[in-house]
């Protein structure tokens, strides 16, 4: 009964929150302009993402940490600086890349904040998006399939694995081909620092950072 259960919130998981993004978004043109609002569904998703990862924290090994020692503390951060370091690489990495081929998408603008009410919704609006992405690419999907498919031993994680960053990139098909590789290689390195760390701080925390980054210099192109 619990492996059927297990099975209907999978496939909810999958029709509501995964795909969707990816049918919507893949005909959509990035904006000119990109505004730093987020709407109530930004903050309702990082609730329900929250929920998912409640209800699954005893389950999978991927877990926020309860009691933190110094030394704990010391080398998270390590790991931390580390993946976010690793994110601007790759993005640095593919933007000269893409200018070397001359295949660079048209840089899009951003509009920083003029209010601190403003202020407060675009730094929550980053934080609850990057947490949602954490919990439901980085932390439920692979664990999930991980659980689903092990009756089948045939199937490598390391296939499952590859599954959860596809539908990660695709989330992101609309910004490009470059947008695509850099969401399929960051998306990458977060589930591996995931993996290493067994706690997703050490990837929510650089990706929020990275998106704040990315924003902030759009905004001073």
């Amino acid at each position: 009964m619990e492996k059927y259960l297990q099975k209907i919130e999978f496939a909810l998981v999958l029709a509501f929150l995964v795909l969707p993004p990816i049918f919507f978004q893949a005909g959509m043109e990035v904006p000119r302009t990109a505004t730093p609002s987020f709407s109530a569904q930004t903050y309702a998703l990082a609730l329900l993402a929250f929920f998912i990862y409640y209800i699954h924290r005893n389950v999978y090994i991927i877990r926020f940490q309860k009691k933190w020692t110094k030394m704990q503390v010391f080398i998270a951060s390590g790991e931390c600086l580390v993946c976010f370091g690793s994110l601007c690489v790759v993005s640095v990495l593919l933007e000269l890349a893409g200018y070397i081929l001359d295949k660079s998408e048209e840089i899009q603008k951003a509009a920083l904040p003029h209010s601190l009410n403003s202020w407060v919704i675009f730094i929550s609006g980053m934080l609850c998006a990057a947490f949602y992405e954490e919990v439901i690419y980085r932390f439920y999907l692979p664990e999930a399939m991980r659980h689903l498919f092990s009756r089948f031993p045939k199937i490598p994680q390391l296939v499952l694995e590859a599954v959860s960053v596809a539908l990660f990139a695709l989330g992101h098909i609309y910004l490009g081909a470059l947008g695509f590789l850099n969401a399929a290689i960051c998306g990458t390195i977060l589930r591996l620092f995931v993996w290493r760390t067994h706690s997703i701080w050490c990837s929510l925390i650089p990706h929020a950072l990275y998106n704040f980054c990315v924003y902030f210099a759009l905004a001073n192109i």
